[in-house]
């Protein structure tokens, strides 16, 4: 913790509220924030400054007998924080929270510990609620809460078109090294493949890590985005007439940063893969999504307009991988999470949540990787879960929502075989209307040593995705995928074609 003299504390005044905001800034240079979320309003700036001068995220016992400062006194009180995304209002009851979004805003107000606040939405002229997220579930009009610690709340608007959203990437998308998690080392983001056939791609896979981008509570350094967004730049500088866009794809869980495993717990399971021993934060829980919304709202406060980022990846809930429905699912695994609290109810709200734990992100598409839900009850998968988070997904979000997989193969994993047969309805119910819409719909390979010249044309034509993810090839350093140049150039165009 940095005290008073190590930070320049500032007092300003949010646009969607009108009370003062706390930010606290390093007086290094660096493009390291730190922001401090405003769980409490306080009603003068004097009352700000002492809670600046506590330096927590949570109220805290400023005084004490012999300390020289001001006792606060009166009955502890904890945050809720609003954040609406959409066209739209939140109301609390009682009073103290009232936001009112035409795209993305938040609110915040203290209520006494262990109080209950009712939270009621309206929509605005032309657009519909369309689920609580966060602390909430659901789609109801109200949603009520107890507050026994911080809590944050997602409520999400839609209209029936957002002429703000960014287009749909379409076209074969560079996938990076996925090695660096298996090595214990950090993403490069170098653009290998991208440079080695260029022309080629629509996309490239931006990895990077909770700990590079929050390596302190509140704390954020965004300078690893900022090169590999660099980068992106310079090669479409040399290649103006084929520029990429960036698909941000944030790697949660064993790559949390130690606080957050603090905050929340952890656990150490074993990577089936590569043998070691990894510790895993409580991902499954409602704290730990709340501190990953945290980490979103600074990004997109930041990047949701930047037209370099072109796709946002959800991996909230995620263990190892950066797809939320897997688990580590041995079972000595399974009875370790189990054991650490774990549970196939509180894993089913996280998922269901997670495209409102987004919610600050409204124009850029958001990809989100699907799988069967695996139950730890029954040992067996549970498709019906999945498909209905799927279609809540897309209905949501209309054609931001863009529905992965991320084993693809020929023939498909028959455990898989329910998922792509509504990836086809999707596609159909898209081509069913006036005029037919685009399904966004976004696959990679269950590996990259598979047939590739069978695989990617067969996805094509039967499932009409529209962007594929291309392992790095044997064209450059450490590339596992044996591809040609032409079939890339094939497999490009034959998916711009479709769509």
């Amino acid at each position: 913790m940095h005290s008073v003299s190590q930070l320049g504390i500032a007092i300003r005044h949010s646009n969607s509220t009108a009370q003062p905001t706390l930010t606290a800034r390093r007086n290094t240079g660096s493009r390291r924030t730190t922001l401090l979320p405003r769980l409490i309003r306080s009603r003068n700036a004097r009352s700000y400054a002492l809670f600046a001068a506590c330096l927590t995220l949570t109220l805290c016992g400023c005084g004490g007998k012999g300390s020289g400062t001001t006792v606060m006194t009166g009955p502890p009180v904890t945050g809720l924080t609003v954040l609406v995304s959409g066209h739209g209002s939140v109301a609390s009851t009682p009073a103290g929270i009232s936001v009112a979004c035409t795209s993305a805003c938040s609110a915040s107000d203290g209520f006494p510990v262990s109080s209950s606040v009712t939270l009621t939405e309206t929509p605005a002229s032309g657009y519909t609620f369309t689920a609580w997220g966060g602390a909430c579930s659901g789609s109801a009009s109200t949603c009520t809460v107890s507050l026994t610690q911080p809590l944050t709340v997602n409520a999400t608007f839609t209209g029936a078109t957002n002429p703000a959203a960014k287009p749909t990437i379409i076209g074969l998308v560079t996938m990076g090294q996925e090695n660096f998690i298996a090595n214990g080392t950090l993403p490069t983001n170098q653009l290998l493949e991208a440079n080695a056939h260029p022309g080629v791609y629509s996309a490239a896979v931006i990895e990077l890590t909770w700990s590079q981008l929050e390596p302190q509570t509140g704390v954020f350094d965004d300078s690893a985005l900022v090169s590999a967004l660099q980068t992106v730049q310079a090669y479409n500088a040399q290649y103006p007439t084929t520029p990429l866009v960036a698909k941000l794809r944030i790697f949660a869980g064993v790559n949390a940063p130690a606080w957050v495993l603090t905050q929340v717990g952890s656990v150490s399971i074993v990577d089936a893969k590569t043998g070691n021993t990894e510790v895993l934060p409580d991902f499954w829980t409602p704290t730990y999504t709340q501190l990953w919304t945290y980490l979103q709202n600074h990004l997109a406060s930041e990047y949701d307009t930047n037209p370099l980022i072109g796709e946002v990846a959800i991996s909230v809930c995620s263990s190892i991988t950066a797809e939320p429905f897997i688990i580590p699912g041995s079972p000595s695994n399974i009875q370790t999470l189990l054991a650490a609290g774990y549970s196939d109810t509180a894993m089913q709200t996280c998922l269901s949540s997670a495209p409102s734990d987004y919610a600050a992100w409204t124009q850029t598409p958001l990809d989100y990787t699907f799988n069967p839900f695996f139950s730890t009850a029954t040992g067996q998968a549970d498709n019906t879960f999945t498909l209905q988070v799927v279609e809540s997904f897309r209905a949501a979000l209309g054609t931001r929502a863009v529905v992965a997989n991320h084993d693809f193969d020929d023939p498909i994993n028959p455990p898989d075989q329910t998922l792509y047969t509504e990836f086809q309805s999707l596609y159909t119910a898209a081509q069913a209307t006036t005029p037919p819409t685009i399904s966004p719909l976004e696959f990679q390979s269950l590996g990259p040593a598979i047939d590739w010249s069978t695989t990617v044309p067969y996805a094509i034509t039967t499932y009409h995705p529209t962007e594929f993810e291309i392992w790095n090839t044997t064209a450059v350093p450490q590339g596992l995928a044996n591809i040609s140049l032409t079939q890339l150039q094939q497999w490009a165009a034959q998916i711009k074609a479709a769509n």
